[in-house]
Order: structure tokens, then C-alpha cells, then sequence
């Protein structure tokens, strides 16, 4: 971080429904490598107010606010659907390195406003408990383990976003493609936990093959939400990212 300044090294994009106190552990974790980091509330999510109607003033909010956090060209870190924001944003910003945890990216238009579909009635529309089996994934290695304060936390998050904005979001997926893989020109690290499963795994290869220059990096004893399970490995493969590129 440049002296005499507040600008952060890496920027988080959070997954919908658990919000900026999710990563307070791997923020942390980053911060002994000499990482600072900022985790920006997503316009429209977790309580935060929405910047409009669609994906268009959603990219131009968040891509404002990572721009005045990141010193310079930083790193910028997208969890699920941060990782979807992080890999559209990425053309538009100077990065030193992109990291995708579990992006929830589709690169097929019609798979995807299926798999949103889906995605908004488990989540949303189902009974608003916590469950380990998400839409095509599962989101804790040992759900037994977790910190119970983080659920609680995830809980109120969750509460506090918008099905609305949510629905806006995916009746406009369509303008979204197609998706911009050949236009990244930083680095790009693809990360997923052992455990989310075999639809993770299979997205997770094909977005390697899809980006000009990526690698794949498979975090072991981790589902899909990683954070909190293995803050550590994450921010080893962040840092190593960073010094990398």
C-alpha cells in the first residue's frame, strides 16, 4: 500500500447473501502477507442500497469503488457471484492479478438463466434455512466445524438482500453476453474447494481453458463457500498470485 494512504492491495467481491463480514478471517489472513484488503458492500446486496436496475449501474458502482480502494494495480478477488462481477470488471480495470473463487460463471446464455432459475428458488424462494446442498454445489466441507457465529452472520446477510434486485439481475443475464474471456489480460487464478463437487469442477476447467493466460488451483477440505474453512490456503494462493504477476 502506498504511504500516507487508506488504498488497499486487494479488493474482495463477496457471493451473494453472506456480505463483507464473511471474509473478516481471510482479510485478516491477508493482512499478515502484507496484503491489505477491502471487502466493499455490493450495491443492492446484504443491506446496501441498490444502484439501479440491471447489471449496467451494478458494474459501473462497483467498478468506481474498486477503483478508488486499490492501490494502483491491485489485486481484485470475486467469491460466486463476486467472481461473475470480478471477471466482467476485470477488461475495465488495471490489475496486477484476478482471483475467481468458485466464480458462478455460465459461459452459455441459456445454461445460465437456468441455472439462475434454479439458483433463485432454492435459495431464495425455499425455506429459508441453511442447508450444505446448494443448487449444483455444496457449500461447507464439514458443516459440523464451522464457526456457528459466521452462520449467524451469513444468516442476517441473507435477510438483508433484496429478492427483487436479485431478479432484476438475472432477467437481465442476456445483456451480459457474451462473457468477455478473451479480453482479461491479467493473470487469473480459478480457485474451487475440493468438496463444492463436480459441476464446480467441470466449470472450473472450462474457464481455464476459456481465459488467455489462468491456472486452476483446488483448495483441499473446502466447499464452495472456502472462506472461513481455509483462510489460510486462500491467502497463500492470493499472495502468490499477487507476487506472481
Amino acid at each position: 500500500m502506498a504511504p500516507g494512504t487508506d488504498r488497499s492491495d486487494v479488493a474482495i467481491l463477496h457471493a451473494n447473501g453472506v456480505g463483507p463480514g464473511f471474509y473478516a478471517g481471510l482479510s485478516a489472513a491477508l493482512e499478515r502477507r502484507d496484503l491489505p484488503t477491502v471487502v466493499p458492500d455490493l450495491p443492492g446486496f446484504c443491506g446496501a442500497p441498490a444502484a439501479g436496475t440491471g447489471w449496467a449501474p451494478l458494474l459501473d458502482a462497483v467498478e468506481r469503488d474498486v477503483r478508488g480502494r486499490l492501490d494502483g494495480d491491485g489485486v481484485l478477488v470475486g467469491h460466486s457471484l463476486g467472481g461473475l462481477l470480478a471477471l466482467l470488471l476485470a477488461p475495465r480495470l488495471p490489475l496486477r492479478a484476478l482471483v475467481l473463487l468458485e466464480p458462478a460463471v455460465i459461459p452459455w446464455r441459456w445454461l445460465a438463466r437456468l441455472g439462475a432459475a434454479l439458483y433463485v428458488r432454492q435459495v431464495f424462494d425455499g425455506p429459508q434455512v441453511f442447508t450444505n446442498r446448494g443448487p449444483w454445489y455444496w457449500r461447507l466441507h464439514d458443516p459440523t466445524s464451522f464457526p456457528p457465529e459466521v452462520l449467524a452472520l451469513v444468516d442476517q446477510a441473507h435477510a438483508r438482500t433484496d429478492g427483487a434486485v436479485v431478479a432484476a439481475l438475472n432477467a437481465d443475464l442476456p445483456s451480459l453476453y457474451p462473457l468477455p474471456f478473451g479480453r482479461i489480460r491479467a493473470p487469473v487464478t480459478v480457485v474451487r474447494g475440493a468438496s463444492s463437487g463436480p459441476v464446480m469442477a467441470l466449470g472450473q476447467r472450462d474457464l481455464v481453458r476459456r481465459l488467455p493466460v489462468a491456472h486452476a488451483v483446488t483448495i483441499p477440505a473446502a466447499g464452495h463457500w472456502l472462506a472461513n474453512e481455509q483462510d489460510e490456503a486462500l491467502a497463500d494462493v492470493i499472495a502468490l498470485a499477487a507476487t506472481r504477476a
